[in-house]
């Protein structure tokens, strides 16, 4: 797996929005998640978060096998939490499912 799109450090993101975690799923899938960058559309592009073609501000899973990603849930600036719980349940950032 590889996010896209590739963001050089040349002044286009926020070093301090990105944050990212993992978490294993029961079945063998990777839960992850990605900051915006600092994209939140004040400048007046599209924010990260809300754009389908940008895997950041997002929480993906991944397949390990294929790399395969399906985004799970969108609009996130700085996520810096993801629990699975025992039964499986998942737990997003804010108490977002």
């Amino acid at each position: 797996f590889e996010s896209k799109p590739c963001v050089k450090a040349a002044g286009m993101f926020d070093d301090s929005e990105t944050g990212g975690r993992l978490a294993w799923t029961k079945d063998g899938g990777l839960l992850l998640t990605l900051g915006d960058l600092g994209v939140s559309g004040l400048d007046g592009r599209l924010p990260f978060s809300q754009r389908t073609d940008v895997d950041y501000g997002k929480i993906l899973r991944v397949d390990p096998k294929t790399g395969h990603s399906s985004v799970l849930s969108i609009g996130h600036r700085n996520p810096q939490g993801l629990l699975v719980r025992d039964n499986g349940d998942r737990t997003w950032p804010a108490g977002r499912r």
